[in-house]
């Protein structure tokens, strides 16, 4: 019997004993009822029969004594039928309850046996699936060995096909032998299709996937340069080499591939995305927004175009341009769109706004790292710190890995002075941008603040090294040699900072009061005379910025 029959057997013995007591109860319901109208009669008539004994004389009294007889053979049969009601009752009822506890006790053995079943199957299973996976393993390791011999035997004759090839011999056939003769025949088969310079062009695609996802990234670049010699005309190897020249840090040289795989394909949407995510990435926001919008498809067809157009306006701070590209990103990814607006309405100070859109980024995406952390962003943004770690935390829950997530958390840590916490976070985000400048300042800023300047030198002088240059992270790096007393190693830092960024008031102003602070009263003086003659400064009265002001003053600069 199955599971349902089972329980529906069950609930119809049940009814039907539930039937027959609540029957017996009725019935001994109108029992108990009339027996207490006939003990009512019967006190009744004891008072009639006295009162008509003095009253009325002795016939009618033995008139109303029958009457009280009468009764009392009523109330006894009364009395009789409820007895046998209610003992009729509780042996129904003591059936039913032991019916029940039978079909209990059988219910009950039914599940378990079918338990004991369920557990024989699952561990059948499970011996099925390491079977199958212990075969597969096998499997897996013979077809990476048989792909790793096809691989070198391609590339290690790569350049005696080409000769062949070139001297106008046909080596489509030897091609076709030397992918029949391993495993992956059905993953290569189709050559027999393509040109020879075709098959050896995505040989060479192939190792650059599998050397870039090992991180040997300066290999990675040599076989994608390869790749494109034999096929200029794919899309892929030039869009990853690009990737991993990003990684590299090697901005310029990612640019001009780009540029010329527009000029060898032309316009392809994915090499215009790049090139602006190359412009973005590189500190340029304003020239990535500039170029999406030109080559932009007519049809906003491209929601990732439409998504980095949003960010770069943001970055730029062109906020209104970032929040119309924001709304136009609703249509096809409403969840990065509501983070963009919920950015900007930050930075624009409104705040509730700002909650109304990250709510509904949240409301459509709830695991989604990026608007969870900029939900944080925007608590510690309202001085709720507490709430705005909360959701940093969920963030990382959510993605450990997420870049975004990672470096939020980082400089919230930062700002409680939390340096030692901090690191962990920002090497994750560096490990996933090691591209990006300011993951290498902040850093750096952490193992400097703790005391540790040999981690802290080398993660400065790489954030100088990528992308263009910044103040902030120029002012960082000389502080911290001012610190160590390295003063003739930061010349050439000093001449940016007074040549491409005399207005950057903060940044200098932190400088001048690092040399102050260290002793170096004469260098302190020298550089912000040096800042005051490039903004053509001659009186106190002049200088915009009250901090740089005071110690200008401090110093004697003016």
């Amino acid at each position: 019997m199955s599971e349902s029959e089972s329980i529906h057997s069950a609930n119809e013995s049940q009814e039907s004993r539930q039937q027959s007591i609540l029957g017996n109860d009725r019935e001994a319901e109108f029992y108990r009822n009339s027996l207490d109208v006939v003990k009512t009669l019967h006190q009744w008539m004891l008072g009639l029969i006295a009162f008509l004994l003095v009253a009325v004389g002795a016939v009618v009294s033995v008139a109303a004594y029958l009457g009280f007889s009468n009764l009392q053979t009523i109330g006894a049969k009364y009395e009789e039928r409820l007895d046998e009601i209610t003992v009729a009752s509780e042996e129904s009822f003591s059936e039913y309850r032991s019916d029940m506890q039978n079909e209990m006790r059988a219910y009950i053995a039914e599940l378990d046996d079918r338990r004991v079943d369920s557990e024989r199957h699952v561990a059948s299973l499970r011996k099925q699936v390491e079977a199958y996976r212990e075969e597969n393993i096998e499997e897996a390791n013979s077809f990476k060995l048989a792909l790793s011999e096809l691989r070198g035997e391609a590339r290690g004759g790569v350049e005696a096909f080409l000769g062949d090839i070139q001297a106008g011999s046909d080596m489509l056939s030897s091609l076709t032998d030397l992918a029949m003769t391993t495993s992956v025949a059905a993953e290569v088969g189709l050559v027999a299709d393509m040109s020879e310079a075709d098959f050896v062009a995505r040989m060479f695609f192939y190792e650059g996937l599998a050397l870039a996802a090992k991180g040997e990234y300066e290999n990675a670049v040599e076989a994608y340069h390869r790749s494109t010699e034999y096929d200029s005309d794919a899309v892929s190897p030039y869009f990853n080499l690009s990737n991993v020249l990003m990684k590299l840090g090697r901005f310029d040289e990612g640019l001009k591939v780009l540029d010329h795989a527009i000029g060898e394909i032309g316009y392809h949407t994915s090499l215009v995305e790049n090139k602006a995510v190359f412009y973005l990435n590189g500190g340029y926001p304003e020239r990535a927004a500039e170029y999406l919008a030109e080559h932009l498809p007519d049809d906003g067809s491209s929601c990732t175009a439409l998504e980095i157009l949003a960010m770069a306006y943001y970055s730029a701070g062109e906020m209104e341009k970032a929040r119309t590209s924001a709304e136009s990103l609703l249509e096809c990814d409403a969840t990065a769109g509501y983070v963009v607006l919920a950015a900007v309405s930050s930075d624009e100070n409104l705040l509730e706004q700002a909650r109304e859109f990250s709510d509904m980024a949240l409301e459509l995406s709830p695991n989604n790292a990026e608007a969870i952390a900029q939900r944080g962003v925007l608590e510690e943004n309202s001085g709720n710190h507490t709430a705005a770690e909360d959701y940093y935390l969920r963030a990382l829950s959510a993605d450990s890995r997420d870049a975004f997530a990672n470096r939020s958390y980082a400089t919230y840590l930062l700002g409680e002075e939390r340096f030692r916490e901090a690191i962990p976070f920002l090497r994750t985000a560096r490990g996933v941008q090691p591209w990006n400048p300011e993951l290498h300042t902040l850093l750096g800023w952490s193992h400097w603040m703790l005391g540790e300047s040999a981690l802290a030198e080398p993660e400065l002088k790489r954030a100088l090294e990528l992308g263009p240059s910044h103040s902030g992270r120029i002012s960082v790096f000389v502080r911290f040699m001012i610190d160590r007393g390295r003063l003739g190693e930061i010349q050439p830092e000093l001449d940016i900072l007074v040549d491409e960024f005399s207005s950057s008031w903060v940044d200098l102003g932190l400088v001048v009061e690092k040399f102050r602070a260290e002793g170096y009263e004469n260098e302190a003086r020298n550089f912000a005379r040096r800042v005051l003659e490039s903004n053509s400064i001659r009186t106190v009265e002049e200088i915009p910025d009250a901090d740089f002001r005071r110690r200008a003053i401090l110093v004697g600069a003016i």
